[in-house]
């Protein structure tokens, strides 16, 4: 599993190939050896056994303090189950540029969580900077993980997007 989360983003085929793709259109700097110490300290944990740890130290990490014990534990068993997906996230991922994203001629929603961080917001508005059709949509109450952290406010946003 450890190598499947990367190998997912990387040979996945097609414009919508992964999540990990699409993060930053422009380039932060630092921000690779971020993600690099944040596996590194993470996968202690795992080795270890303590997959809670290294969730809690990955988490906090990107969210903030106190993110991870903010989780819902209805939550956790869904994070638990993707936990070395954290690990591979160590890596650059392939740049998206804004070019690519203009290149797509379909509806687009953009979706962030109200409570996410500065760095998650900033993405959101690069993306939809390069695409002039896309709707953004806000998710009170929620962070990253909006669709599970608010369901009624994403269903209704979804929703809302999806009608003529």
């Amino acid at each position: 599993m450890r190598k499947g989360a990367t190998r997912l983003t990387k040979e996945t085929p097609g414009p919508g190939r992964g999540a990990l793709d699409a993060l930053v259109t422009t380039p932060d700097a630092g921000q690779a050896s971020v993600r690099q110490k944040r596996a590194e300290a993470t996968v202690k944990f795992f080795n270890a056994g303590d997959i809670d740890g290294g969730l809690a130290y990955a988490i906090d990490d990107i969210n903030g303090p106190g993110a991870w014990a903010a989780t819902p534990q209805s939550f956790r068993p869904m994070l638990r189950d993707n936990a070395w997906t954290v690990v591979g996230i160590r890596e650059e991922p392939e740049r998206v540029t804004c070019a690519d994203f203009a290149s797509l001629k379909v509806p687009v929603l953009l979706v962030r969580g109200e409570l996410t961080t500065p760095y998650f917001k900033r993405i959101v508005e690069e993306q939809s900077s390069c695409l002039p059709q896309a709707k953004t949509a806000t998710i009170p109450k929620a962070g990253h993980a909006s669709p599970l952290l608010n369901p009624p406010a994403f269903e209704e946003a979804v929703t809302s997007f999806l009608q003529p």
